[in-house]
């Protein structure tokens, strides 16, 4: 069993959120911009998903702890360490994340 707990720094938290938004939201017990809430939310449900499907035996968890720090921050944890399955969950986080930046919480109202 590889336990895997992803969370989001204040770099995604940024990228996630729209200009000139003042709407809040909470995402696992945070208050955060609700453009940032929405795309996390998306995030969160995309890349489980994916992580779920290439990592056998995998178990993914999400935290807030780190929504608030910035810097050289690591976005992910794996116990026990395995340099193959990080380099995995590295790629689906960040393709994951380039396709959540585009996408707009209110294409899902429309669709």
């Amino acid at each position: 069993m590889i336990n895997i707990t992803v969370c989001p720094h204040a770099h995604i938290i940024n990228l996630f959120t729209d200009p000139n938004d003042n709407e809040s939201d909470y995402w696992l017990r945070r208050k955060l911009p609700a453009s940032a809430v929405a795309r996390l939310e998306r995030y969160e449900e995309l890349a489980s998903a994916r992580i779920l499907d290439a990592i056998e035996d995998a178990m993914v968890f999400w935290s807030s702890e780190k929504v608030d720090m910035s810097g050289v921050i690591r976005e992910f944890k794996l116990d026990p360490e395995d340099w193959d399955v990080r380099s995995q969950i590295e790629h689906i986080l960040e393709q994951t994340l380039l396709e959540v930046v585009e996408w707009s919480p209110s294409e899902e109202a429309t669709a």
